[in-house]
């Protein structure tokens, strides 16, 4: 401290401004990235709230496209714990972190937003791990990319859709049709919507199909929906889905494009094929194991020829041990100290010391 001719200090707030220990408020955020091996990763600290007894980290890709705020935006559980940050890989895009403390209960976010990084792999430093990791990186962008595409597309129909519901429509007609019945506490409908709507900006055409059976509480349902809009700078968009939902337990599929890219989506856990005249087959299942999405395949479908030497190339095979049969060798096998050799074309063996 010193005394100076330059006026009052700046005022710094503590550590819990405002103060608020029930619902603590996270201050003082601060987000970059690093070069990982072959992706980026996310470096993030702030300042420690008061009475925090946990943080919650999130990320979101699509909040950084125009027209979506944070409310429509995806978002990423990236970190959850009592430290006041973190580090975590993440796809090499722009991004928006927004931070939360809770104690009692949640405090308000914070946020940060970074743009896309530059990663580069230097020379020389490229090792297998660093292949498989770029690779990788390479693979989650590719998929970054296309899912920042669907969810354009998922924008553009949920904007269109809410704006053909309000009164500025220069065309618009509905019809709906609703079959229902009822007895004691049993219940059975079916309803329609078809919806046409143009306005000076956008088109709509829209069909849904709701199809219910209903025992007290308890329903089973399946909804269809079509979709098709189109704007007047020339976006286009459709989507396709059905979903069929057991008291809550949802399953169901959808199609949706925009032009470049087409997305099918699957909600579902068990997948099955059926063979003319043979009982349905399942050919693999997704799992959950340790909290991740693993595909189960069943090897049981493969033919016995149908994965044969030929359609296996590596460089190194490694095994602990193998019984070959009946085998046929050529060249030479070689010990791995180099003391005994077998030449099979030549008809000899050399050993040294």
């Amino acid at each position: 401290m010193h005394d100076t001719d330059i006026g009052d200090p700046p005022f710094l707030p503590t550590p819990q401004y405002p103060e608020n220990k029930r619902a603590p408020d996270v201050v003082f955020l601060t987000a970059k990235f690093r070069q990982g091996v072959a992706e980026p990763v996310l470096d993030a600290s702030w300042w420690p709230a008061e009475g925090a007894r946990y943080y919650t980290a999130e990320i979101s890709y699509d909040a950084m496209m125009p027209g979506v705020d944070n409310d429509t935006a995806s978002w990423i559980k990236i970190y959850e714990g009592s430290d006041n940050k973190f580090s975590e890989r993440v796809d090499r895009a722009a991004l928006r972190l927004r931070v939360q403390a809770t104690a009692d209960r949640s405090g308000a976010y914070a946020q940060f937003d970074l743009e896309a990084p530059t990663i580069v792999i230097a020379p020389n430093t490229v090792n297998v791990e660093s292949m498989i990791a770029g690779l990788r990186d390479l693979v989650t962008t590719q998929f970054g990319l296309a899912n920042d595409q669907i969810n354009s597309a998922i924008q553009l129909i949920s904007a269109v859709v809410a704006q053909q519901a309000g009164t500025n429509q220069a065309d618009k007609q509905q019809v709906i049709e609703r079959l229902a019945a009822a007895k004691d506490k049993l219940g059975a409908s079916i309803e329609e919507v078809k919806t046409v709507a143009v306005s000076t900006e956008s088109a709509l055409a829209e069909f849904q199909q709701t199809t219910s059976a209903t025992l007290e509480e308890h329903t089973a349902q399946i909804e269809e929906t079509s979709t098709a809009v189109a704007t007047i700078d020339g976006k286009l968009a459709a989507s396709w889905g059905v979903k069929v939902d057991v008291d809550g337990n949802v399953g169901g599929l959808e199609l949706l494009g925009d032009g470049t890219t087409v997305a099918f989506t699957i909600l579902g856990n068990i997948f099955r094929v059926v063979f003319p005249g043979i009982d349905p087959t399942t050919v693999f299942q997704i799992a959950n194991i340790d909290g991740e999405q693993k595909a189960v395949l069943n090897v049981d479908l493969f033919s016995p020829k149908s994965i044969t030497a030929a359609m296996i190339d590596v460089a190194e095979l490694k095994s602990v041990s193998a019984d070959f049969g009946d085998a046929e060798f050529s060249g030479v096998i070689r010990g791995t100290n180099g003391k005994m050799i077998i030449d099979l074309n030549n008809v000899r063996q050399l050993f040294s010391d």
